[in-house]
């Protein structure tokens, strides 16, 4: 054989492993640029945004539980306040500090969206997850407000940990479906018993998580073993969580927890969806949220990719959908409760079986058109959250720290966000929710005082145009002081956004 006829003969073989090498240098260099952009998504501006509600609450609850009074949020479980606080102790105690590591969890979430859809495909499929996941729009939207701007994992809130630890939960679940092992019956019992620890509607996921890889694996012998492995894990976490109370306190804080949670079920919650008011939310309120935080674009094409995924997938597809439906089916239909950030409990299972329809998609030469067409809207979404990231700026609540402030002891009446106001108005007397009662010449508001009623003029006074449509009942009295301001005594301080504020008249 000459050697021109060796050349090309050993060309074909060349050419294959030049075009494996240049894919595996594109993979390997995606994966970077996705875990970079995913990365800064999370921790960019993470300070700036104004505090979501009962964001503050939870911080300073973390601290007081490092410090050992557990006497703080007790309507809530403790892991996710414990884990704020341990993890956010070497950088302080500021609302940063915990949105940090809420921001770790963030990326945790990422990773394990991309572990299960790589089991389930390849890694070009698990890249797609961990991307529709850190880099989406995921706003908490109520109305015309939003209270968590751009995503709600950057935000120390406790459903970002419900969330996370459900991604954690169906992969391992699935790897002890698929494959079982000791192992990852115990992550899957801890992973779940995490969940539930974080916040309780995670506890509506783990019989899902939990049961199936035992029916579906209920002819192997080893099941019996793994069974008190799954529940000797998930106790271990359990525990682990409630120790610091002791046995007894333990037990009186989880009653106690339960009984706020199934009255504030029953009473309600004042709620905007779909712009109409709710004292008990519908059963779909959380894809009104979702699809507010999403966009109506991405939402409608996650969609889409969703019933691909669980046509092409439908084992996997059908075990993350049913666990994650089972938390939107326990909170919407059973507690008619929700809120604007509520929805990321059970989005995990939507990014990856929507992923799965991506990759689907894109595995069929006749279909390469129709999924990337639908994927540009995906990929609009992220470049859109990554902008906005960048560019974000202080909100409206902040913007006016400087204005509503008081020089002495004084109180401030406003018609707002209580939770998130309360933060940034600096006063050393009273903060008064509720509209300013104004009637001939005078303001006055009650306040609680050594358990006597007094009235007195407010010194300041902060109404939030958007808070109004929450308290129909305030929006008289509120336009009715707006009108006559300056004949009550009051002037309008400069303030920059929607928020207004009057300062008495010295």
């Amino acid at each position: 054989m000459s050697d021109r006829e060796a050349a090309d003969f050993s060309t074909p073989s060349s050419n294959e492993d030049s075009r494996a090498t240049t894919k595996k240098r594109l993979l390997v260099a995606s994966h970077c640029v996705v875990g970079l952009l995913i990365i800064f998504v999370a921790t960019w501006n993470i300070g700036t945004a104004d505090a979501a509600p009962d964001e503050y609450a939870y911080r300073d609850c973390a601290h007081r539980y490092i410090e050992g009074i557990f006497s703080c949020n007790r309507e809530h479980p403790l892991l996710t306040k414990e884990i704020i606080g341990i993890l956010g102790a070497p950088f302080g105690t500021s609302i940063d500090a915990a949105r940090l590591v809420t921001a770790l969890f963030a990326i945790a979430t990422a990773a394990f969206c991309y572990l299960f859809v790589t089991d389930c495909t390849d890694r070009v499929g698990g890249l797609i997850a961990a991307a529709a996941w850190g880099l989406l729009p995921q706003a908490g939207v109520e109305g015309a407000t939003t209270l968590e701007a751009i995503r709600i994992d950057r935000f120390g809130l406790l459903d970002p940990y419900v969330a996370c630890f459900i991604a954690l939960a169906l992969w391992t679940g699935w790897r002890w479906t698929t494959r079982g092992g000791a192992l990852w019956a115990a992550l899957t019992g801890a992973a779940c018993v995490a969940a539930a620890c974080s916040k309780a509607p995670g506890a509506f996921a783990v019989p899902v998580i939990c049961l199936v890889p035992l029916v579906a694996r209920r002819h192997n012998m080893s099941v019996r073993r793994e069974l008190p492995i799954v529940l000797g894990a998930g106790a271990i976490v359990f525990i682990a969580s409630y120790a610091p109370l002791g046995p007894a306190r333990a037990a009186s804080a989880i009653a106690y927890m339960f009984k706020a949670q199934t009255a504030h079920a029953s009473s309600g919650m004042l709620v905007e969806v779909a712009n109409h008011l709710y004292l008990h939310t519908p059963w779909w309120s959380d894809i009104a949220f979702a699809i507010s935080g999403l966009t109506w674009p991405i939402a409608l094409v996650l969609g889409i990719f969703l019933l691909v995924g669980m046509a092409c997938f439908p084992k996997p597809g059908a075990y993350a959908l049913c666990a994650c439906a089972s938390i939107f089916i326990g909170v919407g239909v059973g507690l008619h409760l929700s809120l604007p950030h509520y929805w990321i409990d059970w989005e995990p299972g939507v990014i990856v079986v929507a992923s799965l329809g991506v990759r689907s998609l894109f595995a069929h030469k006749r279909l390469v058109f129709l999924g990337s067409a639908l994927a540009l809207v995906l990929v609009g979404g992220a470049i859109w959250t990554i902008g906005n990231v960048a560019t974000l700026q202080v909100g409206p609540y902040q913007e006016i720290a400087k204005a509503a402030s008081c020089e002495h002891p004084c109180v401030v009446q406003f018609a707002g966000y209580d939770d998130i106001l309360i933060n940034y108005v600096s006063t050393n007397d009273a903060v008064v929710l509720g509209p300013p009662h104004a009637r001939s010449s005078v303001v006055s508001t009650g306040i609680m005082v050594e358990r006597s009623d007094v009235r007195v003029r407010p010194a300041l006074i902060v109404i939030d145009p958007n808070a109004l449509v929450l308290h129909p009942k305030w929006t008289k009295d509120a336009k009715y002081f707006e009108a006559r301001a300056n004949h009550l005594g009051y002037r309008r301080v400069p303030t920059k956004g929607r928020i207004k504020v009057w300062a008495l008249i010295k």
